[in-house]
Formats: structure tokens, C-alpha cells, sequence
């Protein structure tokens, strides 16, 4: 039997940023990933004021792995994701065998934070059909060398069409209205995994 590896997205990304990593590992790792709530087909949060914490997305992800009775797996976890996963693997040890974090920021200024909650308290744009949405998809940072083909599948695999008939991303933005400052190197020092730091070229 593969070992398991859970593996949790970014910010306004989903599972499905796994899809061509997954085909790569998966002859030796029986590889897992989630949409985090509030993103990609997960619920939302409709609650007067959401909780996205990442306290609050750890939770989820313990009470995945205790559903699903998942033991000794490796949490990969990038960028926004990155922080679940250091506040998971901090706050419920005895399931993660290893913790791998690829390009997080472990602490942020709060003039970052500022801009994501205004972010997050604005309007995000819509679209007239699935096309124009794809066409006018963009990762973040700008300058991926991502093929063309990566790109369609994981813009395909981000919006929907909303009941007013518009396209949008499937991504709560309230999740960046709640961004929090959390210190992510005190975290670090509570983790009894082998963890690992990663910076994407």
C-alpha cells in the first residue's frame, strides 16, 4: 500500500492545482487533496462573520484525517495553505509524518494584511460564460512558466456559473477579509515533524 500524502492549496486556489502534481507522485504516494472551506467546492461560510482562520481551517482538516482515519501521511501545503498546515501540524501532532511548505510567507506585514481584507471586502469580477472566464484567468505571481494546457485545466477547475448566470471564481472572498497576522516562525518551533521550507523557481 502507497503511503499517503494530503496535500492543501493556496488562497483562491483549490484541489484541483494538484491535478498534474498528483500524476507525477502517484507511483509512489497515494496522494490526497482537499478544497479548503471557502474555496473551490466547499462550502462557505454564511455566517454573519465567516471563521477562515487558519485555527479554524486546521480544525478541518484534523477532523478530515480522523474521518477518514488518516495515519502517517506527508502534508504538503502551499503558499496561504502553507500556514494551515504549520497551525495543523502544530496543534494536532500524532497523525503527520513530515510537513513539506511550499512558498508561504510564515509571518506577513500588516500592511499586507490590510490589502488582502480590502480585498476581500470589494466585489470580485464576473464573467458572461465559462470561456471568458478562462481567457481571462491569471495565477498570482505574474510570470508562470506554467504550460498553456496547466493553465486552461486549473482555470476550468476554478469558477462556476452562479444562479444570476454569471461566472465567477469559486472562492468565498471573505476568506481574505479574514486574514490574520500569525507569527508562523513561533509555530515552526512547536512542530515535532520533520518539516521542510520550500521556495518554487
Amino acid at each position: 500500500v502507497q503511503p499517503p500524502m494530503l496535500c492543501l492549496h493556496g488562497g483562491a486556489a483549490n484541489a484541483h492545482w494538484y491535478d498534474f502534481v498528483a500524476a507525477g507522485l502517484r507511483d509512489d504516494w497515494h496522494v490526497l487533496a482537499v478544497d479548503l472551506r471557502g474555496h473551490g467546492d466547499s462550502g462557505w461560510d454564511a455566517s454573519p462573520e465567516p471563521d477562515y482562520t487558519y485555527r479554524r481551517q486546521a480544525q478541518d482538516i484534523h477532523e478530515l484525517t480522523e474521518k477518514l482515519d488518516l495515519r502517517d501521511f506527508v502534508l504538503v501545503a502551499h503558499s496561504m495553505g502553507g500556514m494551515v498546515g504549520c497551525v495543523y501540524a502544530a496543534t494536532y501532532p500524532g497523525r503527520a509524518s513530515a510537513l513539506i511548505v511550499v512558498d508561504s510567507n510564515l509571518v506577513m506585514t500588516p500592511e499586507r494584511i490590510a490589502a488582502y481584507r480590502e480585498v476581500g471586502n470589494r466585489e470580485g469580477r464576473e464573467y458572461a460564460s465559462e470561456e471568458e472566464f478562462v481567457a481571462s484567468y491569471r495565477v498570482r505571481p505574474d510570470g508562470s512558466r506554467a504550460a498553456p494546457e496547466v493553465l486552461r485545466h486549473i482555470a476550468r477547475a476554478s469558477g462556476r456559473q452562479f444562479p444570476d448566470g454569471r461566472w465567477r471564481h469559486k472562492v468565498d472572498r471573505k476568506v481574505y477579509a479574514n486574514r490574520e497576522l500569525v507569527d508562523g516562525f513561533a509555530l515552526w518551533d512547536r512542530i515535532r515533524i520533520p518539516p521542510w521550507l520550500m521556495r518554487a523557481q
